[in-house]
C-alpha cells in the first residue's frame, strides 16, 4: 500500500554493519569520491564496516563511503544524499544528478519525484523538469507502467505519464487506498458509506437519512490505465495485483476449519461435528476479463477432499470454484495454494498444493510424495507423531519460479533452528513422472586424488566461518549443511543486473548475520538407459556470504 508514510524510511543515517570484516576481497583500498574508477556492470550495494559499495559480479568494487547517505533500494539511478542534499547516481557510481534537492523518491523509467524549496516536481535522467504539482496535490511514489501514484488531502489518485506526446493526464483523486499499476491494473479500496434512514412509527422506512456511517474497513476493486473500474462495486476485503493474467481476491466468510485432532478435509453432510465454523479470510483467483478460475474437479476432490487416498467418484459432488485460505501469486504458469488439512496442534495446519493458470494440477503428485512429511500429514508414517511432521502450518513456500523449462521455489521452516531449502522440478524416467528435487550446491568440492581418495575442497569464507560460528567441532558435512540450509533466504527470481537466465537471491547463514548471493544455473543431466536428458538446478555464490548488508 502506498500512503504517505511509505518511502520516509528509503533514507537512514546509519546502517546494520557492525560486525568485522569477513572477506578475501581488498575493499579498503577502494576510490573514494563520486568522480574516480567507476565500476561496469554493478549488480548490488554491500555494506562492510559500516561503509557502502557497488559491487559486480566479478567482485570489483567502487566505494560510496564519499555520500552521507545511500538510498536501499538498488536500481539504474540510486538516491544519495550529500550535505543535506539528494542527487542520484547510476550504477558505475558516477553522479548523473547532482545532490541539490530536499528530498527525491525512487527513479523508475527514467523519471523521478523530487523535492526543491518545499516545491514537488518530476525530473528526468537528466535532471530535466518534466512536470510540476499544482493545486496541493504531491506524490511520494514511483513510476510503474507510466503511472504515478498522486495524493491530496489523504486521497488517492493517478498521473499517467503519455510517453508519445510527452504529457500528463491526472485521475480523480478520490481512493482512500492506491497500488502501483501492473499489467495494466492497479489495486484502489475505499472506505464504504452506510445509509441508515430513519423508520416512522408505523415501522417504515422513510427516505430522511438518519446517520452516514464510515466504514473502518477498506473494499477493493481495480482500476485501469484510462481510470475505469473493473468491476462496478467496491466488493472484495482483500485484493493484491495482476500477474501472468489473474489476480488473488479476498472476502471474510465462515468456513468449516478443523478442530484439534482431526486429519481429515471437511466433507459436507459427514464430519461436522469435527470442525468448527470460523470467520476468516478466503481466497480466489481472478481475470481481467472477470471470471474466476475453475479448478480441475477430479485433483480437487482428490487430493484436497479425501488426500490422495480415495478416487473420484460419480456420486459425489465438489465445486470446481474453490475458496483457499492461502493462495500465492502466479509469478509463473504454476503456483502454491493451500487447505486447510488437519489440526494435531491448537493452530489449524495447511496442507500445499499446485495448480496451474488452467486450473489443472498436473504437478500435484510431484509435491504430494516429495513434501507431505514437511509440509503435510500423513497418519501412517514412521514419523507421524512428529511435531514437525504433523506442523506444515509451520512452514513457508514461495513464489514458483519458472526459468529455462525449470520450476523452482523455495520452502522454509519457522521452528527453533529456521532453515529454507531450493526446490525444482525434475522428470524421472524411471517413475515416468515428475519430482521435486533439492538443488544441488556448487560450493564444496570435491576432488579425486591420484591414490583414488577424495578430498573436499572448501573456500576462504567457508572456513573462516567454521572456525568462527561452527567453532570446529564437527566435520565438513555441518559445514555443508549449513550452507544448503541457510538461516534466512529472499524469494527467488529472475535476475536483472546480473544475468537475463538465472536465478538469484539473497542468502543469510545462521549465527554469523552475513549475508551472500546466491545464483542458480539450469542444465540438463543425459540418461544412456533411456536416450534422453532431464533438468538439472545448481546453486554457486556469486557474492560470497561475508557482507553485513546486500541490496540487490
Amino acid at each position: 500500500m502506498v500512503t504517505k508514510q511509505n518511502f520516509k524510511n528509503i533514507f537512514k543515517k546509519s546502517f546494520i554493519c557492525s560486525l568485522s570484516m569477513l572477506t578475501v576481497l581488498s575493499l579498503s583500498n577502494c576510490s573514494k569520491g563520486p568522480d574516480k574508477n567507476y565500476i561496469d556492470n554493478a549488480i548490488a550495494i554491500v555494506y562492510q564496516d559500516n561503509k557502502p559499495y557497488l559491487i559486480n559480479a566479478e567482485k570489483e568494487t567502487y566505494s560510496l563511503d564519499y555520500y552521507d547517505e545511500v538510498a536501499e533500494i538498488f536500481n539504474e539511478y540510486i538516491a544519495v544524499k550529500k550535505d543535506g542534499k539528494y542527487g542520484f547516481i547510476n550504477r558505475t557510481g558516477k553522479l548523473i544528478i547532482e545532490p541539490i534537492y530536499d528530498k527525491v523518491y525512487p527513479m523508475y523509467e527514467e523519471k523521478a519525484v523530487v523535492i526543491k524549496e518545499g516545491k514537488y516536481e518530476i525530473i528526468d535522467n537528466f535532471g530535466k523538469s518534466l512536470y510540476n504539482f499544482t493545486d496541493n496535490i504531491i506524490s511520494e511514489s514511483y513510476f510503474s507502467e507510466n503511472s504515478l501514484i498522486i495524493n491530496k488531502d489523504d486521497k488517492y489518485g493517478y498521473l499517467l505519464y503519455n510517453p508519445e506526446t510527452k504529457t500528463f493526464n491526472c485521475s480523480e483523486i478520490i481512493y482512500d487506498y492506491a497500488k502501483s499499476f501492473k499489467d495494466g491494473y492497479a489495486v484502489v479500496g475505499i472506505y464504504p458509506e452506510e445509509i441508515i434512514y430513519k423508520i416512522d412509527d408505523e415501522g417504515n422506512v422513510t427516505e430522511e437519512i438518519e446517520e452516514i456511517k464510515l466504514s473502518e474497513s477498506l473494499k477493493y476493486n481495480y482500476v485501469n490505465t484510462n481510470f475505469e473500474l473493473l468491476f462496478d462495486e467496491y466488493t472484495y476485503d482483500y485484493a493484491d495485483d495482476f500477474s501472468n493474467g489473474f489476480a488473488i481476491v479476498g472476502n471474510y466468510d465462515n468456513i468449516y476449519v478443523p478442530s484439534v485432532g482431526q486429519t481429515n478435509a471437511y466433507i459436507p453432510g459427514a464430519n461436522e461435528d469435527s470442525f468448527t465454523k470460523e470467520n476468516t479470510m478466503v481466497y480466489k483467483y481472478i481475470t481481467a476479463e472477470k471470471t474466476s478460475l475453475h479448478f480441475d474437479h477430479e485433483y480437487v476432490f482428490k487430493y484436497f477432499v479425501n488426500n490422495g487416498t480415495k478416487e473420484v467418484t460419480e456420486d459425489i459432488h465438489y465445486t470446481d470454484e474453490v475458496y483457499l485460505p492461502f493462495a500465492k501469486n502466479f509469478t509463473s504458469d504454476i503456483t502454491f495454494v493451500a487447505k486447510y488439512r488437519y489440526s494435531k496442534i491448537q493452530t489449524p495446519l495447511k496442507e500445499y498444493m499446485l495448480v496451474s493458470t488452467t486450473g489443472k494440477m498436473d504437478y500435484t503428485l510431484a509435491i504430494f510424495e516429495k513434501t507431505k512429511y514437511k509440509f503435510g500429514y500423513d497418519a501412517g508414517h514412521k514419523n507421524a507423531n512428529n511435531y514437525q511432521c504433523q506442523s506444515p502450518g509451520l512452514f513457508s513456500v514461495g513464489n514458483v519460479v519458472k526459468i529455462n523449462d525449470t520450476y523452482a521455489f523455495i520452502a522454509g521452516q519457522t521452528l527453533s533452528s529456521p532453515s529454507w531449502t531450493v526446490y525444482y522440478l525434475q522428470y524421472s524416467f524411471y517413475d515416468q513422472d515428475y519430482l521435486f528435487k533439492e538443488v544441488t550446491w556448487d560450493v564444496i568440492k570435491e576432488v579425486v586424488n591420484e591414490d583414488g581418495t577424495v578430498s573436499e575442497i572448501v573456500p576462504e569464507w567457508g572456513l573462516k566461518y567454521k572456525a568462527d560460528y561452527l567453532k570446529n567441532t564437527a566435520s565438513n558435512v555441518t559445514l555443508k549443511y549449513a550452507i544448503e540450509n541457510p538461516y534466512e533466504m529472499t524469494e527467488l527470481s529472475i535476475s536483472e543486473y546480473y544475468s537475463s537466465d538465472c536465478l538469484i537471491n539473497k542468502i543469510r547463514m545462521n549465527r554469523s548475520n552475513k549475508y551472500g548471493l546466491v545464483r542458480y544455473d539450469t542444465g540438463t543431466i543425459y540418461y544412456e538407459k533411456y536416450d534422453d536428458s532431464t533438468n538439472l538446478l545448481t546453486a554457486s555464490y556469486v557474492l560470497d556470504p561475508i557482507y553485513d548488508k546486500i541490496i540487490y
